[in-house]
């Protein structure tokens, strides 16, 4: 549910407030994501044993295992985003999202309104975590894909299109029936067959 979140970070609250503390303390900068705890700065390691003790403290707790430490030195990638020296969705997710413009733009076949629609999605995301990053992909799409709203409209009921994804079209070509009407049972259920 949307206030899963919200509602953890109420009953959180006590804790999060002796996190700021633990914060305050080492001068380092601290955030939370429903149970996820960063610590940065130069002291964080010595703040790891003072935070898994309030999270006891509050009656939870952690595996050894759950904690981890990441240097300067390395990719540091906290639910999903890259937080090293500035916020990044990360080159795989940028490059996933790169190919996907360039396989649509390519593609032979007619481009559906829901799969820009989806890729807008996809790069708003990225410009919420990363503006430049947002931009560089918006232009590449501006200039490659069709706009949404022109191009892959859904067909009019009756009209027959030919597709390699015909099972997500609601209006499929009809089959083929033979010239027996149905017969409708007393007991609210359909018989198709011959009369």
């Amino acid at each position: 549910a949307p206030t899963s979140s919200v509602l953890a970070n109420l009953v959180l609250l006590p804790l999060h407030l002796e996190v700021a503390k633990i914060a305050a303390v080492y001068g380092l900068e601290w955030s939370v994501y429903v149970d996820d705890i960063a610590l940065s700065g130069g002291r964080a390691r010595e703040a790891i044993e003072p935070t898994v003790a309030a999270l006891k403290k509050a009656g939870y707790s952690t595996r050894a295992t759950k904690v981890e430490v990441m240097t300067s030195l390395e990719q540091q990638k906290l639910t999903g985003i890259v937080i090293n020296r500035k916020l990044s969705s990360g080159r795989e997710r940028i490059s996933t999202i790169r190919e996907s413009i360039l396989e649509l733009a390519n593609r032979q076949t007619v481009v559906f309104d829901y799969e820009i629609a989806s890729m807008n999605g996809q790069i708003s995301y990225v410009a919420s975590i990363n503006a430049a990053q947002g931009a560089s992909l918006r232009r590449l799409a501006s200039a490659v894909l069709p706009a949404a709203t022109t191009h892959g409209t859904r067909a009019p009921r009756g009209e027959k299109r030919s597709c390699h994804r015909m099972s997500r079209h609601r209006y499929r070509q009809p089959e083929k029936r033979s010239t027996a009407r149905a017969a409708v049972r007393f007991d609210g259920q359909k018989k198709l067959g011959d009369e």
